[in-house]
């Protein structure tokens, strides 16, 4: 059995994608022409490039293991986060790796009873 993402979650996920990547260039429009240009410059690696990353990992092909979608889950929202957030978003990038760990963990620790529930809304 192959599992996929939800796609009413997909398509809500990418709506917000989509309205980060747009607020974060209104401020960075708007800083530019107030003079301030380190914002449009750091536009593309700070959100284009993490944007992109979210795009690919959601149109990816479906996963053998539920914990498989979750971890490509789970890094999608952390990139979300890097783009929403970036004041944080170095110290997001570098903590990457606890995503993987969370995921691990609520897969392995959490009680069935509280994991179920989830992964119903999520996976496919």
């Amino acid at each position: 059995m192959k599992y996929s993402l939800c796609p009413k979650i997909l398509i809500a996920f990418l709506i917000v994608t989509a309205l980060a990547v747009s607020i974060r260039l209104f401020f960075a429009l708007d800083n530019w022409f107030q003079g301030n240009s380190t914002e449009i410059e750091a536009y593309s690696f700070a959100v284009i490039f993490p944007a992109v990353l979210i795009v690919a990992l959601s149109f990816m092909d479906k996963t053998k293991t539920k914990e498989g979608l979750l971890m490509r889950f789970g890094t999608m929202i952390q990139l979300l986060l890097i783009i929403s957030l970036p004041k944080f978003s170095l110290y997001l990038a570098l903590g990457l790796p606890v995503v993987f760990l969370v995921v691990e963990l609520f897969v392995t620790r959490v009680p069935k009873i509280i994991t179920t529930p989830i992964e119903r809304i999520i996976v496919r």
